[in-house]
């Protein structure tokens, strides 16, 4: 007879049903209406000071900059602390309401917008950013998002993407036991590698910058000594770079 510090050890088998959640667009607003509660725990607001020093190199002189997607506004502060001129758009009228009103009184900042509203406005920018965006979609609601982001760009305007590079979306499942389904804990899709993020460009007749692999969480004013010791320990173990970040111009 086993005892119950035995029984409760055993491995637990998993149920025959579970199945992995199919994204609808009401489910990612819910989740992303529960998640605009902790912005801390943002991509964007953890390391949106490195990717708007990215998008600052990349960015012509005084371009009006649009933070598609722009969530609760994380990386919009980081562009206008940047002295950048931003705007900001996405579906969620509760992210919407957020950006604008922590930055409505910022000399750089020049709305918050629904994407559908935006899509109707005669607004062009010199740079559009689709900051940690890409990874969340299919291919029906990847190629709507290039379309629209492209038409929201001025003749040789630059788009700017970042994306995890080359991730293992098995890695951040987890499973939800009250509906027997598993899903990636950031809602996750799919994954980007450079020539898959160049090859994206090009099919949306995109002239390709760049696509290169990097590291967003590296920066040294985030401390010397973590600076110094994770960029020691990427070399050591041939750490591949956890980051995408890809450029690319509209045809005039």
């Amino acid at each position: 007879m086993k005892s119950k510090n035995e029984e409760i050890s055993q491995d637990p088998q998993p149920a025959a049903d579970v199945r992995q959640l199919i994204w609808t667009t009401e489910l990612v607003q819910k989740f992303w209406d529960y998640q605009s509660r902790f912005s801390e725990a943002y991509f964007s607001t953890q390391f949106g000071a490195q990717i708007a020093k990215a998008i600052q190199s990349a960015a012509p002189n005084k371009a009006r900059i649009l933070d598609y997607a722009c969530g609760i506004g994380g990386l919009t502060g980081h562009l206008l602390e940047a002295g950048l001129l931003v705007a900001g758009c996405d579906l969620s009228p509760e992210s919407i309401i957020c950006t604008r009103n922590k930055y409505e009184n910022h000399p750089g900042f020049f709305g918050a917008f629904s994407m559908a509203d935006l899509a109707r406005s005669d607004l062009k920018f010199e740079v559009v950013v689709l900051a940690e965006l890409i990874e969340h979609v299919d291919d029906e609601v990847l190629h709507i998002i290039f379309k629209d982001a492209i038409g929201l760009l001025s003749p040789g305007g630059v788009m700017i993407v970042t994306t995890p590079n080359n991730e293992d979306l098995s890695i951040d499942a987890v499973y939800c036991p009250c509906c027997d389904h598993t899903f990636h804990r950031w809602q996750h899709v799919r994954s980007w590698s450079a020539e898959a993020l160049s090859s994206q460009f090009r099919a949306h007749n995109l002239n390709v910058v760049t696509a290169l692999t990097t590291d967003f969480s590296l920066a040294p004013q985030r401390g010397l000594l973590r600076y110094w010791t994770r960029l020691f320990l990427n070399f050591i173990s041939n750490r591949r770079a956890p980051h995408l970040l890809g450029i690319a111009r509209k045809m005039s």
